[in-house]
């Protein structure tokens, strides 16, 4: 499943809007407000274009034995997490994804943890669900 447009929307919003607070630190190494804008614009745009790139090639797929997760354009990054090593999940969201019906996900397994990206609600669901059934298969 490719992401949802929604996640987009999501890192754009946080793109713009986390640096504004710095901007008046910025202020006092730039003699003129134009450049001070323009170099905001140029950065924050450059780092857009990174989050796009990764929301273009970002793939999560659920099977009954494990969730993989590919990402990457120059680097292709793949990664497979079977199921029975997942030991716990839980969702973070914040207030603007909450309104966007997105949540993260993060995955507690044997050793280590992985923060997925965002997801819609009904997909996180199904996941959840699929590493519930799969601990009650375990647990029988």
């Amino acid at each position: 499943m490719k992401l949802s447009s929604k996640v987009l929307i999501l890192w754009g919003v946080r793109v713009f809007l986390l640096p504004l607070p710095v901007t008046p630190l910025l202020e006092k190494g730039f003699d003129s407000k134009l450049v001070l804008w323009l170099v905001y614009l140029l950065v924050t745009s450059a780092v857009f274009c990174v989050f796009y790139i990764k929301y273009k090639t970002c793939v999560v797929k659920l099977t009954p034995s494990k969730l993989s997760l590919e990402s990457g354009y120059f680097i292709r990054k793949h990664l497979h997490i079977k199921q029975r090593h997942i030991l716990a999940a839980t969702r973070v969201s914040t207030p603007l994804s909450q309104k966007l019906k997105l949540s993260t996900l993060v995955l507690y397994c044997e050793g280590s943890t992985f923060i997925l990206p965002p997801l819609t609600e009904a997909f996180t669901e199904q996941i959840e669900s699929k590493i519930q059934s799969s601990e009650e298969n375990y647990e029988a």
